[in-house]
């Protein structure tokens, strides 16, 4: 996390989670946003419990005489090693900082609203309004420049960077905040016949891939030639290209991204796990496989699904015909290629196979067949909505895609349709139509667009593909072309030439 200084007299505290050990990040600056981020090479190693004087003055902690911006002692901060605690002591009365029109001295420095600038950098700016800061940072990041310092972390893994009128806490985990990560998450693109990724303002990685996939814990497994490896958001290759192309009946839906921690990869045709630096945590010994959620995953031997541990030890023995992920603390499991029930982490029936077929948990109920109809049950095995749908996915956001005849439309928890059935039915994935940041793609004579929680088009049918919002942009094609739209319907990234 990073925090602009605050002015005004007393204390100003915030409190950080545990962090953890990553690259350090690049400080960078906006010429608009009148950061005087001076270029500074020192190197400081800070320690937690002692407080340390930032300013021009050769008695300070943290001297940068050359910083025109800062007084002799501007300003002083510790860290409180037992309850992970930053102080900030303003030190000099006429210290005020303001980006733009957004003012943020006298403010709390905790604040949720974050912006980041640069592929790993979170700055706390406490905006008034968070969308005039990110279309501020997202207009002028391409002017982003100077790089400010290095640092000896201790084992509390956080440091401080300091220069021109800012001061900036910087903690070993860049994406502390949800909304701050989510304003860098980068998007895979496919232009002049490679993949390659952007964030919101532009192209991050250039173009270079064989294929590409989502971001997942800050790895992406990309394809050079006829292997998989594994990039970092600078775009590194950090896990070298060495994992084979799925085949036959390996998940890659699992394949593609790390989930609490290791990622399923394919060697010979067979399944294991690796960790974030490429070493296999479970040796490749399955035929297919799932991603870990709740801390065990599906796997298949000789065509029977059991779940493991991280350890790669049978927890649940294969035993089923196919079994689901964890979620909620509930499995879907399909039992002689027939019934479908819910199973605990333990292989208990929960919910007892009754079913035809069904989906994970979401928001606490599943959707779940019975004799053509689809419903939804609660954790309980007791119907929340009675089966009467001809089609029913996973609750996401309080809302659920539901077919009556060839029509769909979106019911609530409580069964009421909410958005009448009157939207085509599509090539829809299971997640497209899905609400996802507030909006959901919908199909009307063979365009799509984008609705919101009320039905109404917040983005109009024009488009011949559209993907769920991530992050807040959403990949679509119309005549042939991809782009990358934003909440309000703006194209941020355009493909250089139609497929």
């Amino acid at each position: 996390m990073y925090i602009y200084q605050v002015a005004g007299g007393p204390s100003k505290t915030a409190s950080l989670p545990g962090a953890k050990t990553c690259n350090l990040p690049q400080i960078a600056e906006t010429m608009k946003l009148n950061l005087v981020l001076e270029s500074n090479q020192q190197n400081w190693s800070l320690e937690p419990n002692r407080d340390y004087v930032v300013g021009r003055g050769s008695d300070c902690e943290i001297c940068l005489a050359d910083a025109s911006s800062l007084s002799d002692r501007h300003l002083k901060f510790s860290f409180e090693a037992e309850t992970k605690t930053w102080h900030i002591y303003n030190l000099d009365s006429s210290n005020s900082t303001s980006i733009g029109d957004l003012q943020i001295a006298d403010r709390a420095i905790n604040s949720s609203t974050t912006i980041v600038l640069g592929g790993e950098i979170v700055m706390v700016a406490t905006p008034i309004n968070s969308e005039l800061a990110e279309e501020s940072f997202a207009a002028n990041a391409r002017q982003a420049k100077s790089l400010l310092g290095r640092f000896n972390l201790p084992k509390w893994q956080q440091g401080l960077i300091a220069g021109g009128s800012v001061l900036v806490l910087a903690v070993g985990v860049p994406k502390i905040f949800d909304w701050a990560s989510d304003f860098n998450t980068l998007h895979p693109i496919y232009d002049e016949n490679k993949f390659g990724y952007i964030n919101r303002w532009g192209v991050a990685i250039e173009p270079q891939f064989n294929a590409a996939t989502q971001f997942s814990e800050g790895l992406a497994a990309v394809l050079v030639g006829q292997k998989w490896g594994y990039i970092n958001e600078a775009g590194d290759m950090v896990i070298n290209p060495q994992f084979e192309p799925p085949r036959g009946r390996g998940s890659f839906e699992g394949f593609r991204g790390f989930s609490e921690g290791l990622a399923l990869v394919n060697v010979g045709n067979k399944w294991g796990y690796i960790n974030k630096k490429g070493e296999f945590a479970i040796n490749p010994q399955f035929d297919g496989g799932s991603k870990f959620s709740e801390g065990l995953a599906a796997v298949s031997v000789k065509g029977e699904w059991g779940y493991i541990d991280k350890s790669g030890k049978f927890v649940i023995n294969p035993q089923f015909s196919y079994g689901d992920r964890f979620s909620d603390g509930l499995a879907g499991v399909r039992v002689g290629g027939k019934r479908f029930g819910f199973i605990d982490p333990k292989g208990k029936f929960v919910i007892n196979p009754q079913f035809d077929s069904g989906s994970d948990f979401s928001e606490g109920l599943a959707a779940v067949s019975v004799d053509g109809k689809w419903g939804y049950v609660d954790k309980k095995g007791k119907f929340a909505i009675n089966p009467q749908f001809d089609r029913a996915y996973s609750f996401s956001e309080g809302l659920a895609r539901v077919r009556v005849g060839n029509k769909w439309g979106y019911v609530d928890p409580g069964g009421k349709i909410v958005i009448n059935p009157q939207f085509d039915i599509s090539d829809y994935h299971n997640e497209e139509g899905s609400f996802s940041e507030g909006l959901a793609a919908v199909s009307i004579d063979r365009k799509l667009g984008y609705i919101n929680k009320k039905g109404e088009f917040a983005i109009p049918r024009e488009f011949d593909y559209a993907g769920e919002f991530r992050n807040g942009l959403a990949q679509v094609s119309k005549e042939g072309q991809n782009f990358y739209i934003n909440k309000k319907g703006k194209a941020v990234w355009k493909q250089t030439e139609k497929r």
